[in-house]
């Protein structure tokens, strides 16, 4: 939590705490949602290049939920399709190529699972 110091915070703290608050889209699970936005929020912080600006990130993270949902059949406590599994997948993405990740790329390191 940021220090209330009568400072402005930065965009990159405005950013997260508007992550933290990201309403799920129509049809979208919100555990799917809070995983993709509590990623997408550390993301922001590690140093990787291609970071979008602060102000797409609404945007940025839209985009991701429309492009990965549909892409798998979903279940929040899932090893291989769940919640944990969506956040470690765009976390270890991001961190071994060093660069904003891009969907495509977090899918393949998760498995199509016929549930």
């Amino acid at each position: 939590m940021v220090p209330n110091s009568g400072q402005k915070q930065s965009k990159t703290a405005q950013t997260i705490a508007f992550l933290k608050q990201y309403p799920s889209p129509d049809g979208i699970e919100d555990w799917f949602t809070r995983a993709v936005c509590n990623a997408v929020a550390e993301l922001m912080i590690i140093g990787l290049e291609g970071v979008p600006a602060a102000d797409t990130m609404p945007l940025v993270v839209e985009r991701f939920i429309h492009a990965l949902w549909p892409k798998r059949d979903w279940k929040e406590a899932h090893p291989y399709t769940g919640a944990k599994r969506l956040y470690r997948s765009i976390i270890e993405t991001a961190e071994s190529g060093q660069r904003w990740p891009l969907p495509k790329d977090i899918l393949a390191s998760i498995p199509k699972v016929k549930m």
